[in-house]
């Protein structure tokens, strides 16, 4: 431990030029330079825990979808139809809500959209029927796409380009946390408040309702803390002189030319639908191929989002730990996204494991490498383009993203009705999506990799 912690000073910790005094302390001579840097912190914090109340929120159908489906007598094609209601809004909703936030700002924006999805999440305690469901997780699924584009923008708006991906790998950090949170409260929260059903020896009847009631209310709290703390930044992003700084001046209709739009478009076309598939598909698995009980996957579900969560403040670290070597931001966000494309097939192994605790390991080593590619990803949007576009790009990739989480689902759902032992081939495919947008990234930025290569040659910002 004290090793680390040594290296952690030595190479996160120069000279206080560090992320985390430079998130959290102040310059004593300087009022104004302190007062920002607090608001930064505490910015990132809502940031973080927004994501995480995102996640716990769209979690408790994952969680309750084994007992939701003998109560309401639903097929893998009707759960996957309910997941489709989702990721047909969100892909909606990335779009949308990022013009609405280039547009109209984030104070109000955010905390409008954040008040949707509580409403919706908390709205389903009162779905009797599919149709009623379904109703609930598009109206999520609408209002949640938000987030991304919102924290998007909120990091390039307040973090410099050496701290933008160590502050994305911590508000990242809230989607895997909010999966770990989601496990134990959510089937606590069923279990505890459950029913006897009035059948000798019949399970209790889980009270979903009282679940997704509770779970909706945290973002409430969230909204009054946002309001209070959040203003934009006093001046331009603490880093005039980025790579963005020097990317052309471009309309939102050119944008969708942009060669790195479509980069950013195919890369996570390819790479989210594994996160969605481990996040909507492995509790069920669990369940019903490997004997888990509800209880059980309470206990042992978070694990994989635990690790994710070191993938995102990891990759998020490297990054910066590069640019401050003196790679150029967008070298570094590369060498993060090979890393993690390397990792990725690890979830092939999961394909092979007959023991839940070598799944549980397979699925952790995928989610830390999603989120330690995500980690640079999620920032790129923030780099590649100026202010006004930020919000836009993030919610055009993210688009791409939920498009893939749609055929994904649908494909799934449609498998499994085929081939119920189909799992095996899902987890083979979940390992090549990764490789493949590093490729295409590769692919469609070699432009701006190289630029930022001549860049830094020459003495300029990179």
């Amino acid at each position: 431990m004290g090793s680390c912690i040594r290296w952690l000073r030595r190479h996160l910790v120069p000279g206080r030029r560090d992320i985390i005094p430079r998130l959290l302390n102040a310059a004593e001579n300087d009022p104004a330079e302190s007062g920002a840097r607090r608001r930064r912190a505490l910015i990132l914090a809502l940031l973080f825990f927004a994501t995480l109340i995102n996640y716990i929120d769209r979690q408790v159908l994952a969680l309750l979808a084994a007992p939701l489906a003998r109560e309401f007598d639903w097929s893998p094609s009707d759960y996957s139809h309910l997941v489709l209601c989702f990721q047909i809004a969100y892909a909606v909703g990335q779009v949308g809500s990022g013009v609405v936030l280039d547009r109209f700002g984030l104070r109000a924006g955010f905390a409008l959209f954040v008040l949707a999805w509580s409403l919706a999440a908390a709205g389903h305690a009162l779905a009797a029927s599919l149709t009623g469901f379904a109703l609930c997780r598009f109206l999520l699924g609408l209002t949640e796409a938000s987030n991304w584009p919102a924290a998007a923008k909120t990091t390039g708006e307040w973090f410099a380009p050496k701290d933008r991906a160590f502050a994305t790998g911590v508000w990242n950090t809230g989607s895997a946390t909010g999966a770990v949170v989601a496990a134990p409260l959510v089937t606590w929260i069923a279990l505890h408040f459950a029913t006897p059903t009035g059948v000798e020896g019949g399970e209790p009847r889980p009270a979903w309702q009282l679940a997704f009631a509770a779970t909706g209310a945290l973002g409430l709290v969230w909204i009054a803390l946002w309001l209070a703390i959040y203003r934009r930044p006093p001046q331009p992003a603490p880093a005039a002189a980025t790579a963005a700084d020097a990317a052309p001046a471009i309309t939102r209709g050119q944008l969708l030319r942009r060669p790195e739009m479509i980069g950013l478009f195919l890369a996570r076309l390819a790479t989210d639908p594994v996160w969605w598939f481990f996040l909507i598909w492995l509790p069920k698995y669990l369940i019903e191929k490997k004997g888990l009980t509800l209880a059980e996957l309470g206990a042992l579900a978070w694990i994989p989002w635990l690790v994710a969560d070191a993938g995102s403040l990891a990759g998020g670290m490297w990054s910066s730990y590069l640019i401050r070597r003196g790679q150029p931001v967008l070298r570094a966000r590369r060498t993060v996204v090979i890393i993690a494309g390397c990792l990725m097939p690890f979830a092939i192994l999961a394909a092979q494991g007959e023991t839940v605790a070598g799944i549980l390991a397979c699925a952790s080593i995928a989610g830390f490498a999603h989120q330690f590619f995500a980690s640079s990803v999620l920032t790129l949007p923030a780099d590649l383009f100026r202010g006004p576009l930020v919000a836009t790009c993030s919610g055009l990739s993210g688009l791409g993203a939920t498009i893939g989480g749609i055929l994904a689902n649908v494909g799934t759902g449609w498998w499994l009705e085929q081939s119920p032992d189909g799992y095996r081939q899902l987890f083979v495919l979940a390992g090549i999506g990764h490789p493949l947008a590093a490729v295409l990234l590769m692919l469609f930025l070699r432009r701006r990799f190289a630029a930022a290569g001549d860049s830094a040659r020459a003495g300029s910002p990179p």
